[in-house]
């Protein structure tokens, strides 16, 4: 993660069900790649609509690890230009046989990403389980979580760059985590990202909640950082936790799936 970014991310998409490995031919009726025009300055981005994707300055293993479900240093193997190409892609799926415009859900869209990649990159790739260090989460202090309102509607909270507020909303922003009515687990997957390792969900704390904490400048480190997090980043980030939200940070050992590359080409022509 670079510093000082804004990271919008919708609290119901963070657990969405994985599409198994190669299970889908969904696929998109227009597809568009091209090299990003790196002159311009752009950083990593994704909008959707109901029908189309767009994808803007991404190098390729963000967007293998998007397509299935995983982090960046959870995808292994591959050619040097996988981090350090970006690309622009534009998909789009074209209305039906009586004129309705398909609706694409999470799940949808990453099964069309998938064959993208295969059609277009000539992917091929596998799932392995492998013993990983991860992280667990636990619970120090209950009385500093601060449980969510029900019904709130977050009229005066944060606000992502849609404008728009509510509920589930998480927002990184000058190196500050806010989310709203989330969940532990949700927050767990922030974690993850934050620290390039998993972070399991052991808190056995069910509900929502109003979280937020100031990320130490440690953590926002590059993209391209080392696969897990140092112990100076470790420490920090779990003083904070514990500090502010009575949470615990515990490395420890465990099973977690990877996926090996083990063939990709350049995107074919358009």
């Amino acid at each position: 993660m670079q510093s000082n970014i804004r990271h919008l991310i919708c609290a119901s998409c963070l657990l969405f069900t994985s599409a198994l490995h190669g299970q889908s031919e969904k696929s998109f009726d227009i597809v568009t790649i091209k090299k990003s025009n790196t002159a311009d300055g752009g950083m990593g981005l994704a909008r959707s609509t109901p029908d189309q994707v767009s994808i803007m300055h991404t190098a390729l293993r963000n967007l293998i690890a998007r397509s299935y479900s995983l982090r960046e240093d959870l995808v292994l193997g591959g050619p040097s230009w996988l981090d350090s190409e970006e690309f622009d892609i534009q998909a789009k799926v074209l209305p039906d046989e009586h004129g309705s415009i398909p609706r694409m859900n999470r799940a949808e869209t990453q099964a069309r990403l998938q064959t993208m990649l295969r059609d277009r990159f000539q992917l091929k790739s596998h799932l392995e389980t492998r013993n990983l260090s991860v992280y667990e989460l636990t619970l120090a202090d209950i009385d500093k979580l601060k449980p969510a309102k029900p019904g709130a509607t977050y009229a005066d909270g944060v606000k992502g760059p849609d404008g728009r507020t509510g509920p589930g909303l998480l927002i990184i922003e000058n190196n500050h985590f806010t989310g709203q009515a989330i969940t532990i687990t949700a927050l767990a997957n922030i974690l993850s990202d934050l620290l390039h390792r998993t972070v399991l969900d052991h808190t056995s704390q069910p509900g929502l909640y109003d979280i937020s904490f100031q990320i130490p400048s440690e953590v926002t480190r590059p993209a391209n950082a080392p696969a897990s997090a140092s112990e100076s980043e470790e420490l920090s980030l779990s003083t904070v936790l514990q500090q502010e939200l009575g949470l615990r940070l515990k490395s420890t050992k465990g099973e977690g799936k990877v996926l090996i590359i083990d063939h990709i080409e350049e995107p074919s022509p358009n």
